[in-house]
């Protein structure tokens, strides 16, 4: 069952179409590693296992930790265990990878497979857009599956890919397959604004779960309740 709002479909296509889409040469990791090279006087803690959070307290396995404010950028389901929070719910993807020799194409797209009654929903060509993702000359390929029930063979998908892409497909070599059960937030409803019902005086919350379920949601939302933090401390 498909639960996540339309009005989100159409948001994310805009952004698509008339905003800069761009992704990290180097993964996605590298978004929070940019971020941390960027920030002048910090102390990053890693490994900290956090027991509770009471305001602007923090008490973690090693310590506790003081400040005047303290922002949470949790997911949704951390956030919901460590601050017994309703719990969201999300929508279970798999994403399995295939090289080959040859290119299928030179598009630098993201296909969305209109056929419900296939597994895959969508695939794009990851070496077409950065080549440095794929060595050795070959083509790297991602597909996204939407099944909610189990992983899905990945000869069963590549079957399927086949009777989308043509016989070229028979050339592809499975790599790898990641099962990801908290992919995307439900989202019945499309917000534009930050979620702020769980805020409190010294503890402020951000993430895609406060806005829209996305990369983008998780930064646009940092970005406002940091413009929140300043509004109370100017």
């Amino acid at each position: 069952e498909q639960t996540s709002s339309s009005r989100l479909f159409n948001y994310y296509l805009k952004n698509f179409i008339f905003g800069k889409t761009a992704i990290p040469e180097k993964g996605i990791q590298d978004i929070p590693n940019q971020m941390a090279r960027q920030c002048k006087q910090t102390n990053i803690l890693l490994n900290h296992d956090i027991q509770s959070v009471k305001n602007n307290v923090i008490e973690t396995d090693q310590g506790i930790i003081k400040a005047e404010f303290v922002i949470s950028a949790l997911n949704g389901s951390s956030s919901a265990k460590l601050f017994n929070f309703p719990s969201p719910s999300y929508h279970k993807t798999q994403n399995l990878y295939f090289y080959s020799d040859t290119p299928i194409s030179a598009d630098k797209v993201i296909n969305l497979n209109s056929n419900s009654k296939q597994y895959i929903n969508n695939f794009y060509c990851v070496s077409n857009i950065n080549p440095s993702a794929s060595p050795n000359n070959k083509h790297l390929y991602s597909l996204s599956i939407i099944n909610e029930a189990e992983d899905i063979d990945e000869n069963i998908i590549k079957k399927e890919a086949e009777s989308i892409l043509g016989k070229a497909v028979s050339e592809w070599t499975f790599l790898k397959s990641y099962s990801i059960n908290q992919a995307v937030l439900r989202q019945r409803t499309s917000r534009n604004k930050l979620n702020y019902r769980y805020n409190k005086k010294r503890l402020l919350f951000c993430g895609d779960w406060t806005l829209q379920g996305s990369i983008q949601g998780a930064l646009k939302s940092g970005k406002e309740i940091i413009n929140e933090l300043l509004k109370i401390v100017r």
